[in-house]
């Protein structure tokens, strides 16, 4: 693949820096100075930015539909992560790492609507190979400054396994995914299936953690599916006049 990557090497360099290096450290970073109640409901931001770049900078109409999918999902996401309680919204606060957190949802959304523009003669491996390579250079100044600072791994086994998990499931397999998703179903719609998220971590606690699942659960993810179906909902095509 290296003739096309040559010739889209700017594009790339784009996608990396974008999509795989910045977004990824200010997630990282941001999670360090917020709890991750605060990170999962930023997270769900992602489909109202995502509408809201795709209006602004490529030209996406606003459908109607999209809007109320995004909410009633949204409303989902809000009802399991308050426990159904309004009062947990209502004293949210928000932080240093909350403004990062944003940044990155911001980031993630544009790379999303920006896929449309990945090169056809570059296989969807040899994309993610070079977007991971310049992903790590591009944070790799950074990391030496962060070093400079004094921070530093603290080896273990469980930091062994966290690394090969992040590297290999939501940095490597969650790519490839989602990468193909949106270019299935299209940047509004993939990425209202960010808002499951929350259901799934409800249901892994419930299986393996062995909490319970309450009302508040049930409620929040029958809306989010709601949500999620209203969104990808299309108009009936118009017919074409008989020749």
């Amino acid at each position: 693949s290296w003739p096309a990557i040559r010739q889209h090497w700017k594009k790339l360099v784009f996608f990396g820096v974008l999509g795989t290096g910045y977004h990824n450290m200010f997630s990282y970073l941001g999670l360090q100075y917020t709890t991750a109640t605060n990170g999962v409901m930023l997270n769900s931001a992602i489909p109202v930015f995502t509408l809201i770049l795709g209006v602004l900078f490529f030209g996406h109409k606003l459908r109607w539909l999209q809007v109320a999918g995004v909410a009633v999902s949204l409303g989902g996401v809000l009802a399991i992560l308050s426990r159904g309680d309004a009062s947990v919204i209502a004293h949210l606060k928000l932080n240093i790492g909350d403004i990062i957190l944003l940044a990155s949802m911001v980031q993630w959304a544009y790379y999303t609507h920006a896929l449309k523009w990945r090169p056809d003669n570059v296989p969807a491996l040899a994309f993610l190979a070079v977007c991971a390579f310049v992903g790590v250079c591009a944070m790799t100044p950074t990391y030496v400054v962060s070093l400079a600072a004094g921070q530093e791994i603290r080896w273990s086994w469980h930091v062994v396994l966290a690394l090969l998990y992040v590297g290999f499931v939501p940095s490597f397999i969650g790519y490839v995914f989602w990468n193909r998703g949106v270019e299935l179903a299209g940047p509004d719609v993939a990425s209202m299936f960010i808002h499951l998220m929350p259901v799934f971590g409800s249901l892994l606690a419930w299986l393996f953690l062995d909490e319970r699942i309450y009302l508040f659960h049930l409620i929040g993810i029958g809306l989010i599916l709601l949500g999620i179906f209203v969104a990808s909902r299309k108009a009936a095509p118009v017919a074409a006049p008989a020749d």
